[in-house]
């Protein structure tokens, strides 16, 4: 049996040799190769830490900038509401709706496809409430009567939702016997579900754009590492090595920045993700609001790194593969 040839060299990776018996099965020998030619250039790259480090740091922070802000998308979305997808309409209803009546009229409501959910608010309940406002308390009970209509607070399937749509629903609201008048801020809605919509069109946009980016930069690192063995890849060549054999430690090598970068980008975003908490935080302690931020979870870190992992591989791949294949003996 023929052993494949052993790649040297001063450069940052190589292919160390494996001794295979005669009767070692194929498969053993494929998995034996891979995880020597993994460590080795896991033990390359940790022979010039500052240099990769570098890179690295480069790629991560290209990575982080996507990903946080497909974040503040994530949190604009949450802070829209339940989900992100329902838009509330008030009913407010005359002054001879009896309870009776209203709670028809909910149940009415609740079987329209559009409605999500249907609460019915009594005078009185409305008069609780208000006077629960700091400056406000016994401020109805000195007028003649509640002036307090009834009120029927509906929550909308706004995810596809559009304008003629909830104005047609307005309109069809307004017709039920008992309703007054219909106060739905559609415009308000409308507008920053355009602002989310904007800042996830960029977030989009910018994650392809900086993927591309870590791509191409692992890609000419991979070529100048090839470019420095030159002479060895035709040599191994003339005696029998295949570009699949040559190019296995640079798709290591790539594999392993790819995953490095990914990680340090998790630890920017964690970073980045806790300073802007602390901002947020005193902004909303300031007002007395109870808002929940989104944040990276497990979840996300993994496939942050996954995708750090597969950029890598994958420029490694493109660079590789067609740099190897232009080098051969003359």
């Amino acid at each position: 049996m023929r052993h494949k040839p052993m790649l040297k060299g001063s450069t940052n990776i190589e292919t160390p040799a494996v001794q295979l018996s005669p009767t070692q099965p194929s498969f053993v020998a494929w998995r034996q190769h891979h995880r020597s030619v993994a460590t080795e250039s896991l033990v390359r790259l940790a022979k010039h830490p500052l240099a990769n480090f570098i890179t690295m740091l480069v790629l991560a922070i290209a990575i982080t900038l996507p990903s946080s802000l497909n974040l503040v998308v994530r949190n604009l979305s949450h802070l829209l509401g339940p989900e992100s997808n329902t838009l509330q309409m008030s009913l407010y209803l005359t002054n001879n709706v009896s309870p009776a009546r209203a709670q028809t009229i909910v149940s009415q409501l609740r079987d329209w496809p559009e409605i999500s959910q249907a609460v019915y608010i009594s005078p009185s309940e409305a008069k609780q409430s208000f006077e629960q406002r700091e400056g406000f308390a016994g401020l109805i009970d000195s007028l003649p009567n509640n002036p307090l209509p009834g009120l029927i607070s509906l929550h909308i399937s706004s995810r596809t939702l559009s304008n003629e749509d909830a104005t047609q629903l307005k309109q069809k609201a307004t017709l039920i016997n008992g309703v007054d008048r219909v106060m739905m801020d559609l415009q308000w809605f409308q507008k920053i579900s355009a602002i989310v919509s904007l800042f996830s069109q960029l977030a989009t946009g910018l994650t392809v754009l900086l993927a591309v980016g870590v791509m191409l930069v692992i890609g000419n690192t991979i070529k100048l590492a090839i470019d420095s063995r030159r002479e060895e890849i035709i040599v191994i060549k003339l005696i029998g090595a295949t570009n699949a054999f040559i190019r296995r430690p640079f798709l290591y090598l790539g594999l392993w920045l790819g995953s490095g970068a990914a990680l340090l980008a998790v630890g920017l975003s964690k970073i980045s993700e806790y300073a802007l908490t602390y901002a947020v935080q005193s902004v909303i302690t300031a007002y007395g609001a109870e808002i929940t931020l989104l944040t990276l979870g497990i979840s996300d870190s993994l496939i942050l790194l996954a995708v750090g992992a597969a950029l890598g591989l994958t420029g490694a791949w493109l660079a590789a593969d067609h740099r190897i294949r232009s080098l051969e003996p003359r």
